[in-house]
């Protein structure tokens, strides 16, 4: 488990310093089932944090895509509805600065394993 906190996070994404402390909490929650520590290990907060940033940026409607839930020709209106998978898939994170950087974070760690010939 992280020990983001919301000053941590304030420092990653200061858009994102007054966040309040329910939605924090419950972001991270999410964020910390998609970053695993045995694998980010030291650079788990950061990653954490970086997943949190990108899920408020998408909740502020920047790279929100999806099937059209409502449509209004009177003054054009149309909302969109946006699916978990949308926002947390590897399409979805490259919708925000901090999706990207998160994706750079994980590709950094990945390690393919060397095979001789």
């Amino acid at each position: 488990m992280s020990t983001v906190t919301k000053q941590y996070l304030g420092y990653i994404a200061p858009e994102f310093a007054s966040v309040d402390d329910e939605r924090f909490n419950a972001l991270k929650a999410t964020a910390e089932e998609f970053v695993n520590e045995d694998l980010f290990k030291t650079r788990t907060n950061y990653a954490v944090a970086l997943y949190i940033a990108h899920m408020l940026k998408i909740g502020q409607g920047q790279g929100v895509t999806g099937e059209i839930s409502e449509r209004r020709v009177g003054e054009v209106s149309e909302k969109y509805q946006t699916s978990i998978s949308t926002i947390t898939g590897s399409t979805g994170l490259s919708q925000t600065s901090y999706g990207k950087q998160y994706l750079e974070v994980r590709k950094s760690i990945v390690r393919t394993p060397l095979i001789n010939s």
